[in-house]
């Protein structure tokens, strides 16, 4: 009698099942990522980005940061956008409206003295 399965063992795997009777385990440490190396003379985006709102403290557009950084395109301005939001998250800007932001001055930051 021949089945449809005749060729599942080719790679010589037993017919039964085979307890496991032992395992042996070696825990590795995670090799380190390499360090990010920027290019010389070349800012962060949030020193971009809190240098180009602090120069004239009022609300930004996201679109007006964008042009002001240069970006174009909509994957580099969709990414900006995450990140403006990640940065109001932080509470390093405040948004306004939507897509709309003021950056947190560090006057704004320091808590009032209790009496």
């Amino acid at each position: 009698m021949k089945t449809r399965y005749h060729t599942w063992n080719h790679d010589g795997r037993p017919l039964a099942s085979t307890p496991i009777t032992a395992l042996t385990l070696s825990v590795q440490p995670p090799a380190l990522a390499p360090p990010r190396t920027r290019a010389p003379g070349k800012q962060d985006r949030w020193t971009q980005v809190s240098q180009i709102m602090a120069a004239a403290h009022r609300t930004w557009q996201a679109k007006e940061i964008a042009h002001a950084l240069g970006i174009t395109g909509r994957k580099p301005f969709n990414s900006l956008n995450t990140q403006l939001g990640y940065w109001t998250r932080a509470g390093r800007l405040t948004r306004t409206a939507p897509s709309t932001y003021k950056i947190t001055l560090p006057e704004t930051l320091t808590a009032t003295p209790s009496p």
